[in-house]
């Protein structure tokens, strides 16, 4: 009888081990990553502001190594339909400190990009209709004190239409930028080439040039960083060369400006780089922030793509439902090490800001997701903090689908305890200085023959210790199960 009762409890173990092991093996294979659901990188804090008179959006965040964070996007803060560039000052908090204006209400400026020199000064980019010629616009670049005073601003007409998207420094204090112009070729008034110009650290002009400059189609320059060795790699979308309606490009130059290395990244659809940051060795690794829509039905994936210092490609993964939009505008390194990404998310009449995290290997670590249920939110830009935090910019609120989406500008902190405020700020009122133009030249550079690459994603079957756990537990529960009935038979 004991023996029977014990055959009995046996069985009826190993159909309960059989039972689980299968279930585990079923929810790998619809979620291959058991941290995917789980959502957990949700904002500590955030801050929102807008003005009673119209729009506010924030397109760029830094962090000085003091502490503090500087905020650049535009605002109709006065009510005329125009827009100014802003900065504003916040400590690791999120209480801001000073904000400061550029621009007049005759015309459009927007501020695109900022960063912080070698000496703690405020650099920002981006394009202007105040100053000049008063009806195009035209690329602006200026420079703030920790405390808020405009120290100069410089601003150059092209052939109708420039702006600068971005901007870094390098380890020589030279400002980086990059952006588009109108284009230089043949009568073709739609189309722009994508531009870089290397500033001295009074805001004189070092280096500049045009990437391509060749067939008519239009090239965006989206981002750029400088390596260790004083050259620099920009990134964007073209629609000159390459396999689709617009491929993301990525170029590698050196310290003058000499074209190294150049290579476009999609398929028959649009693709576009974004956003890029670099690891700081000689022989850097270069992680890209891009978008695809390449055999989906009209919708985009978010993508990174990871390029080694000679521009070879090593991998690239996509994030995001077939259905939907899910887009990466900018991508960070955080104390951490590991990369994060931000964007949007479509969620059917509406947008989500989008945080996804990965190593750098490329395997998804875990998202979130910020904003209302029925209006437009987008994260575009982010910066890592010193204590494993990350802080995102963007615009929320606007009913309209199309970027950019306007109303109220954001900042959000989340992941970790930002650091310690230990100075006290000083605010003072921006003075004014006269505004340097210079005409453009564009080098012609010579180009590689660029590449495509098809798109993995990371959604799938990852043969793990807890999938061979699951597989060795199966295996063993059926033979068990086996051996008991013939047993028994007998």
């Amino acid at each position: 009888m004991k023996k029977k009762i014990l055959k009995s409890l046996t069985l009826f173990l190993l159909i309960v081990m059989l039972s689980t092991s299968i279930i585990s093996m079923v929810s790998l294979l619809y979620n291959p990553n058991p941290s995917l659901e789980s959502k957990t990188l949700e904002p500590d804090d955030w801050i929102k502001w807008s003005s009673i008179n119209g729009t506010y959006v924030a397109r760029g965040v830094a962090r000085s190594n003091d502490g503090y964070l500087y905020v650049v996007g535009y605002c109709d803060h006065e009510g005329t339909g125009d827009t100014d560039i802003f900065v504003r000052k916040f400590d690791a908090n999120l209480n801001s400190i000073w904000t400061r204006f550029l621009g007049y209400s005759t015309g459009d400026d927007q501020g695109e990009d900022i960063a912080i020199d070698l000496e703690g000064n405020i650099i920002i980019v981006g394009t202007t209709q105040s100053f000049g010629l008063g009806t195009t616009y035209q690329l602006l670049i200026a420079k703030y004190s920790p405390t808020g005073v405009l120290l100069k601003n410089v601003t150059r007409s092209g052939n109708g239409h420039e702006v600068l998207w971005a901007v870094d420094v390098g380890p020589d204090n030279r400002y980086y930028s990059c952006g588009d112009i109108h284009y230089t070729g043949p009568a073709a008034p739609d189309d722009y080439d994508a531009l870089y110009v290397i500033w001295n650290d009074d805001l004189s002009i070092d280096v500049e040039g045009s990437w391509l400059n060749g067939p008519l189609g239009t090239d965006r320059a989206y981002d750029i960083k400088a390596t260790a060795d004083s050259g620099f790699v920009i990134v964007g979308e073209t629609e000159s060369t390459g396999a689709g309606a617009y491929d993301g490009f990525i170029a590698l130059y050196e310290y003058l400006g000499i074209l190294v290395a150049n290579e476009t990244w999609g398929g028959s659809g649009m693709e576009r780089f974004d956003g890029l940051v670099l690891t700081e060795e000689s022989h850097f690794k270069a992680y890209v922030a891009a978008w695809t829509n390449t055999g989906l039905s009209g919708s985009y994936d978010a993508s990174i793509v990871h390029y080694n210092s000679t521009i070879d490609i090593q991998w690239n993964v996509t994030y995001g439902d077939p259905l939907e939009h899910d887009i990466y505008f900018d991508i960070c390194f955080s104390s951490d090490d590991y990369l994060y990404a931000a964007g949007y998310a479509d969620d059917a009449s509406s947008t989500d800001v989008l945080f996804v995290k990965y190593d750098t290997a490329g395997n998804f670590i875990d998202d979130g997701f910020w904003g209302g249920n029925t209006v437009q939110d987008a994260g575009y830009g982010l910066i890592g903090g010193s204590n494993k935090e990350i802080y995102v910019c963007g615009g929320c609120d606007y009913p309209d689908y199309t970027p950019p989406f306007r109303e109220q500008a954001f900042l959000l902190k989340g992941f970790g305890l930002g650091p310690v405020n230990t100075t006290t700020p000083i605010t003072s009122t921006p003075i004014t200085s006269p505004n340097v133009t210079t005409t453009p030249t564009t080098p012609s550079n010579v180009t590689t023959t660029p590449t495509t690459t098809s798109n993995d994603t990371t959604q799938s079957f990852p043969f793990s210790g807890f999938t061979f756990t699951g597989l060795f537990a199966s295996v063993f529960s059926v033979t068990a199960i086996i051996i008991t009935i013939k047993r028994k038979k007998r």
